[in-house]
């Protein structure tokens, strides 16, 4: 596995280093509906929605200065975090979106609205707005129209689950990953080549390019699925985890929580630790701590997770 992986890991990352600005970013304040300038597209992971809509009070006159480096997330309750190449986002609790990391593209300056879920791409970040509509800004791939319950942003297309149960993808399309079969489905996630989602029966349906087996999904029920570059790996109802394509390892023991990205995956075991698998490095890029409810893994070697209490901790490896 190590002389199959670590040469394809090298390449990608280096093809992929971005610098870091200081763009400004939301604060935890509640936030007015609205387009924030900057916005190249409007298109939205792997944040859970909330039942209600966040707050709908007036923003400061000022914002803070986002901190540029990936292993120091903001202070704040969240709720959800995403993690993308070199920036990641977290939804907070009030439905505020906040990103650190590389600005480069404006990644990290997300608009000035209430989301339901936010999903961190590799140059570009997609949220589900409170009224279901989808916002991207940063280099988007594209464009999403409609209504959706959930969005999953990866290197160069997003994919989301309408209303109604469909899938609608944007950007790539070299190898059918944006081109969804039909059918009523509950989850969705894009990988680099190809596209993963999750039926109303629980069984998996892959597609796009499928060397290393990745859109061969074993049989079975699925409560969630995460895709990476190369693979896919399935959270099943008894908390086991099974993955395919390549690298294909599926880790032992009891998870809540899993999110695959790159060349490696991360969950959260039923211990509360987090452990992570892959290429050969994976193993210790995890936080410290037995007190993570969610983890998301990063498109490069790092990782964030959310804490019992709502405070985000990172870890791994960190190019900005």
């Amino acid at each position: 596995m190590r002389a199959r992986i670590v040469p394809l890991a090298v390449l990608l990352v280096a093809a992929v280093l971005v610098s870091c600005t200081n763009d400004v970013a939301p604060t935890d304040e509640p936030i007015t509906s609205g387009t924030a300038a900057g916005t190249l597209d409007s298109v939205s992971s792997r944040g859970t929605p909330s039942a209600e809509a966040p707050g709908t009070s007036a923003l400061p006159s000022e914002t803070p200065e986002p901190t540029k480096f990936l292993d120091t997330p903001p202070a704040g309750s969240f709720g959800a975090v995403s993690a993308g190449r070199s920036h990641a986002c977290g939804l907070r609790d009030n439905g505020v979106v906040s990103c650190w990391g590389s600005n480069e593209h404006g990644e990290s300056n997300p608009p000035r609205d209430a989301f339901l879920s936010v999903s961190a791409g590799s140059e570009y970040t997609c949220g589900v707005k409170a009224d279901g509509s989808v916002a991207c800004w940063g280099r988007t791939p594209g464009s999403l129209e409609g209504t959706f319950t959930s969005i999953d942003a990866n290197e160069f297309h997003v994919c989301g689950v309408r209303v109604e149960g469909s899938v609608s993808c944007s950007g790539a399309d070299s190898d059918g990953q944006s081109t969804p079969p039909q059918g009523a489905f509950v989850a969705v996630s894009a990988g680099m080549f190809h596209t993963c989602a999750i039926r109303n029966d629980e069984s998996v349906t892959c597609w796009g390019n499928g060397l290393e087996g990745k859109t061969f999904p074993p049989y079975g029920s699925f409560v969630s699925i995460s895709a990476g570059w190369l693979h896919t790996c399935g959270l099943r109802n008894d908390g086991s985890v099974e993955c395919w394509g390549y690298p294909s390892w599926s880790p032992e023991g009891t998870f809540v929580s899993i999110s695959a990205r790159g060349l490696h995956s991360c969950g959260v075991k039923d211990d509360g630790s987090i452990a992570c698998w892959g290429w050969e490095g994976a193993s210790t890029i995890a936080p410290p701590g037995d007190d993570f409810i969610s983890v998301s893994t990063g498109l490069d070697f790092h990782i964030c997770g959310i804490r019992e209490g709502g405070s985000i901790s990172c870890g791994g490896t960190f190019t900005h």
